[in-house]
């Protein structure tokens, strides 16, 4: 059955100042109108993975048609560009947990416009325990809280494991995320969905959640959603 995900729009943050311009924030994420509408929005995404294509197209992009993923959709509503990457990064590198709710409000508002069917839980892409050390957090389970408060959607972040360290994707190509990326995820417990979504801040070549997708799918997952901020 269609979800009319307008029934979950996130009300704006009712700040004086807006994150960027510090003019009058009116719009989701703590974003005046201005501001919110210079955002680098995806206009024109691959249907089955979101990638940034040059113009519309209801076709998926070449190499999903060479080598189809194991989720079936993305929602990926902008570009990893300037300024939202220094949302992004504040989160992530920075330690700044508030712009997670920035981030989680704009995706949210997008989803908004959209008629996907509804997911039956979100599951943020897990880190391993050593990284989440080191760290000190999961991004995309602070992503995934607000999603998951305001569409009163189960949380499922520990349901599959990351059971190897693997090396930083964004020193790799893209062969060597596939590979570095194999056997990298297990599932704790058998899931009693049939239908999830799949949360995560950037997705750069998709190899991560690919391989994430191909876990849930063995384990008997029919329907499998990535949603994500932006794609890089």
């Amino acid at each position: 059955m269609v979800y009319n995900w307008l029934n979950f729009i996130l009300s704006p943050l009712r700040s004086s100042d807006c994150r960027l311009c510090a003019g009058l924030a009116d719009c989701p994420g703590g974003l005046c109108r201005a501001c919110l509408a210079d955002l680098p929005h995806n206009h024109h995404p691959c249907p089955r993975c979101g990638a940034v294509l040059p113009q519309t197209t209801t076709n998926p992009c070449g190499e999903c048609q060479r080598l189809p993923p194991h989720f079936d959709h993305a929602h990926i509503p902008f570009r990893y560009a300037p300024p939202l990457v220094r949302f992004i990064t504040g989160l992530k590198f920075n330690g700044r947990l508030a712009d997670a709710r920035l981030l989680g409000e704009l995706l949210l508002a997008s989803l908004a416009t959209t008629a996907y069917p509804r997911p039956e839980c979100l599951i943020p892409v897990p880190l391993h325990p050593g990284r989440l050390r080191e760290r000190g957090f999961n991004q995309a389970l602070e992503l995934a809280r607000p999603l998951s408060q305001r569409l009163h959607l189960p949380l499922e972040p520990h349901v599959v494991q990351r059971c190897r360290h693997t090396r930083s994707q964004s020193e790799l190509s893209g062969s060597a995320r596939r590979q570095n990326m194999r056997h990298a995820f297990r599932l704790i417990a058998p899931l009693p969905y049939q239908h999830v979504a799949l949360i995560d801040d950037v997705v750069t070549t998709g190899s991560t959640l690919n391989e994430l997708a191909k876990t849930l799918r063995q384990s008997g997952v029919k329907t499998i959603q990535i949603w994500a901020v932006a794609r890089a």
